[in-house]
């Protein structure tokens, strides 16, 4: 699950009080069939590289190939929450990249829902996992990428 950590409105306004945040609701939208929804809201989502990574020097370069979801949506205390989001990625790194340093993807990726001049960022995440696999092709393709900047290389 994920749940926002910030919204910027249509004037610029940041919106970051988690009171504020729970009672954000997005105008015009029927919350009340939860596929249409779950289908609205991955219409919306798109990723961004705006988080912070724990150990940049790692990386040289991560391409995000693939996503998929949410596969549903709910409003809850936290305010908009998003369930089974899944990425793809394509990373080069150098060496001493393991498993747990993959895991800081999760740093630096940062989800938005994005509508009539709103932009929820998501960046709470719960019961989040990384694998290495294949990307699923159902999936919709992305072309976003982050290259490191301190990496003399690029």
């Amino acid at each position: 699950m994920m749940s926002p950590v910030f919204i910027e409105t249509k004037t610029g306004d940041w919106i970051d009080d988690p009171s504020r945040l729970s009672r954000f609701r997005f105008r015009g939208i029927k919350y009340n069939d939860p596929i249409q929804f779950a289908h609205w809201c991955s219409e919306k989502v798109d990723v961004d590289f705006s988080g912070d990574l724990d150990h940049p020097l790692k990386f040289r370069r991560i391409y995000l190939v693939r996503f998929a979801g949410p596969e549903s949506c709910e409003y809850t205390d936290l305010g908009l929450c998003l369930h089974n989001v899944s990425i793809f990625t394509q990373v080069e790194a150098k060496r001493g990249l393991n498993f747990q340093v993959f895991e800081d993807l999760f740093h630096l990726i940062r989800f938005e829902l994005i509508h009539d001049g709103y932009r929820l960022s998501f960046g709470e995440y719960r019961n989040y996992s990384a694998s290495i696999q294949k990307p699923i092709k159902t999936c919709r393709t992305s072309t976003r990428s982050w290259i490191n900047p301190t990496d003399i290389s690029n």
